[in-house]
């Protein structure tokens, strides 16, 4: 897929509903997993967050975030068979403590829980731009919402600025050869990244306080508005999202884990609750699906792929929006 097919995917990709809807949605979607360790909701929940990251990102990036969580969350297994010795399925003993299936298993589905958190915050921050929670925020919580976006803004920029402090002090010949001098070298390197950041979130800061961001009573543009997708969206979610979290309480007592593991056999209670939040984790990309239909046409495409190479992200945005003329003059 090109980089004008993913460019057009992510414009048209649930662009139009309102932030208040996606806020509610990603309420439910990611507490619904912190609630229980069901494996049949833990598993819908990984697998419905993985296929809505493939559709907002690359397939570099899905591969990139699933591997990047691979070595904690087998660290998190590994950390709960050591620490916790219940269970009966004694596998072997370390050092006089028995290391038990129980506790591996619960350890398993506690990385699968917050592996799948992770991937619906992943798409969290593509969706819920900085704009959005600003706005979300600004008028009961607005130093919250400030710096609930800073933070989002700033994490993944900390790796390009470390690159940057990296490749100067390489240019200063500040390079460390042995080993403790290398660990010297990155700490300095690590406390001059911190530092660029803290001033850079102070300078934010002080330029929203004197632009009159955190004052009652003041009046802001809104460029968020409602239409009938959103209000759809949203009632769908305060259906969908309530149920969904009921049942997933109601689940916590379906698996136990010690002193043996048992699951319960599947009921009408725990089909309906898998089945709601099925199709509330499916609202995403049947909404953005509904959006793909013919966004571009195939002329246009066309020739923007040859200017592909010659345009930025941006030019390519207006441009993709932009219908073709067809015999008029430009």
């Amino acid at each position: 897929m090109s980089t004008l097919e993913n460019s057009a995917k992510t414009i048209t990709s649930n662009r139009d509903i309102h932030p208040l809807s996606l806020f509610f949605f990603y309420l439910f979607v990611i507490l619904c997993p912190m609630f229980s360790l069901h494996p049949l909701l833990l598993s819908l929940s990984f697998v419905m967050g993985t296929i809505y990251v493939r559709v907002l990102f690359d397939r570099r990036t899905l591969m990139k975030s699933l591997l990047s969580f691979l070595p904690f969350a087998l660290l998190l297994v590994l950390i709960n068979g050591l620490t916790s010795h219940y269970g009966e399925s004694i596998l072997f003993f370390i050092n006089g403590n028995r290391i038990t299936l129980e506790a591996l298993l619960r350890g398993f589905f506690m990385a699968l829980a917050l592996w799948a958190v992770l991937l619906w915050c992943l798409t969290f921050q593509k969706v819920l731009s900085r704009d959005k929670l600003i706005w979300l925020f600004s008028a009961w919580a607005p130093r919250l919402g400030l710096t609930i976006s800073m933070v989002l803004h700033y994490l993944p920029n900390l790796r390009s600025r470390f690159q940057e402090v990296h490749d100067a002090e390489l240019a200063m010949g500040h390079e460390g050869h042995s080993r403790m001098q290398k660990i010297r070298q990155s700490s300095i390197e690590f406390s001059t990244v911190l530092s660029w950041s803290l001033e850079i979130a102070i300078e934010t800061g002080d330029s929203m306080d004197a632009r009159g961001y955190a004052l009652h009573h003041k009046t802001s543009y809104n460029r968020f508005h409602w239409n009938s997708r959103s209000l759809c969206f949203l009632i769908l979610t305060l259906i969908l999202g309530p149920l969904s979290l009921a049942g997933t309480i109601r689940l916590r007592s379906a698996i136990r884990f010690y002193p043996t593991f048992a699951l319960s056999k599947a009921g009408p209670g725990m089909v309906f609750t898998v089945l709601v939040y099925f199709c509330l984790t499916a609202l995403p990309l049947l909404s953005s699906s509904r959006q793909e239909k013919g966004p571009v046409e195939p002329g246009l495409l066309s020739n923007l792929t040859q200017a592909e190479s010659q345009s930025t992200p941006s030019q390519l945005s207006d441009q993709i929006r932009r219908k073709p003329q067809k015999g008029g003059h430009q």
